[in-house]
């Protein structure tokens, strides 16, 4: 493997991978602080898309009366083939998992989940959740984006029998792109469902408007005291009406205001 194909290695096994990484730190130690840094920017960034992603598809999404057009869970179970809440238990195991491999789950560890966690695996939820996550080699390589192929198949179907009774193992290509799969990445999942060609997107439209109430709600959260006040319809010329700026706060007691605009055009992949 020669320079530039290992760089492409890299870039594709681990998305905070700058190329110039290597040229402008060259001393080993000073490498793995970054490298260590940025693990704890990872730890921090999986909460925040763990917890913004349950709380929107979960809570959020059902509380607006304006985006009850699309029954969002509903959606992504169709999409994934189980519901959210086991596919997020399903994709924590694996990003915890330390072996970097494993097999799917037999009926004895499928009874044991659904008594601890009082959720509702099936027997055959595991498989249908790794077929989501996974693809072959062949699949793999044969990945045609500027995207790294792991973003999409972050779980590696090896076709292999290691063992006589364990069945096809699995390798985690990586536990990064498994997590972002199910958080985050079900944006742009979603994105795809709902492309009818065209631009509109009824799943982007609504979403936007859910992200905008969730803006609200951690104004309203942080500013406790403080007066948060939503948009307004103001009248634009004669027969016109235009919506104003997304969020008012204002603190009277310092006499202090402030205005609050959202220009949500999408989330970041990577």
């Amino acid at each position: 493997m020669n320079e530039e194909q290992l760089k492409i290695a890299l870039r594709m096994c681990y998305k905070l991978f700058d190329s110039n990484f290597t040229e402008t730190h060259k001393n080993a130690q000073e490498i793995l602080t970054l490298i260590a840094y940025r693990q704890f920017v990872f730890q921090e960034k999986a909460f925040n898309n763990f917890a913004r992603s349950y709380y929107i598809f979960t809570d959020l999404w059902y509380r607006l009366p304006s985006t009850q057009d699309i029954n969002i869970l509903k959606e992504i179970e169709s999409e994934i083939g189980i519901p959210y809440e086991n596919a997020l238990f399903f994709a924590y195991a694996l990003v915890g998992n330390k072996n970097g491999h494993f097999w799917i789950y037999d009926a004895e560890k499928i009874h044991e989940f659904n008594s601890k966690t009082k959720l509702t695996f099936k027997l055959d939820s595991h498989k249908k959740f790794v077929k989501w996550c996974s693809g072959d080699y062949e699949t793999i390589l044969k990945e045609n984006s500027l995207l790294p192929p792991f973003v999409t198949h972050p779980i590696v179907e090896t076709k292999t029998k290691p063992t006589k009774t364990d069945g096809e193992v699995f390798m985690i290509a990586s536990p990064h792109y498994i997590h972002d799969k199910v958080t985050y990445g079900m944006y742009f999942t979603l994105i795809d469902r709902f492309n009818k060609g065209g631009c509109n997107n009824k799943f982007k439209e609504l979403f936007g408007i859910v992200f905008q109430e969730y803006v609200g709600d951690l104004l309203r959260f942080y500013f406790k005291t403080w007066e948060i006040l939503p948009e307004i319809k103001y009248k634009k010329g004669k027969h016109n009406f235009q919506d104003s700026i997304d969020w008012f706060i204002t603190d009277f007691h310092a006499s202090f205001n402030r205005h609050i605009d959202i220009r949500f055009s999408g989330l970041r992949l990577i």
